[in-house]
Order: structure tokens, then C-alpha cells, then sequence
């Protein structure tokens, strides 16, 4: 199994936390690149116009988000074994 973490830094705003998680208001990508070329793409993405902020990285074994002050964190092995069994578990359950 070959999970890999990320290490997300999210500007606080007005929006609670899970508006900011889950907001679908307006259409984003998400890309990713070598750390190495990340500068080259956020300059190539201004000079175009394109709106674009570094998240963070990725890699490890956790997922970290943090937003603003708060943080939050989950070993990715929890978060796959949630994701993969959450049918079996709810058809199962009484």
C-alpha cells in the first residue's frame, strides 16, 4: 500500500473550517510538481493571470492541515482503512 501524506498551510478567513475544507463556491485545481520547479510554476501562473497559492507538500505519513492557528493531523494508514472499509462497516452495523 503505497499511501503518501501531505503538509497543508490554508489562509484563514471568514468561512469556518469546514467551508474551508469543503467550500465548492468557485472551480480550483490542485496540481502538483518537484518542490525544486514550484517556484518556476507559481511565476509562470502570475504572468498568465492565473490565481494560484502553494498549499504545501506532500509526502510522509500523515496528513496535517493546518488553517490559521488550528491544525489538524491523521495518520494516513486510519484514513485509507476509514475510506476503503466505510461501506462493509455501515452495511454491517445493526
Amino acid at each position: 500500500m503505497g499511501l503518501i501524506g501531505a503538509d497543508l498551510r490554508l489562509a484563514k478567513n471568514d468561512l469556518l473550517i469546514e467551508q474551508v475544507l469543503f467550500n465548492e463556491s468557485q472551480s480550483r485545481i490542485v496540481i502538483s510538481v518537484p518542490e525544486n520547479k514550484a517556484p518556476e510554476v507559481l511565476e509562470r501562473l502570475e504572468k498568465s493571470g492565473t490565481p494560484a497559492v502553494r498549499l504545501g507538500v506532500i509526502g510522509g505519513q500523515t496528513l496535517s492541515i493546518a488553517i490559521g492557528a488550528e491544525a489538524i493531523r491523521w495518520p494516513i494508514g486510519e484514513l485509507y482503512d476509514d475510506w476503503y472499509y466505510s461501506i462493509e462497516r455501515t452495511l454491517a452495523a445493526d
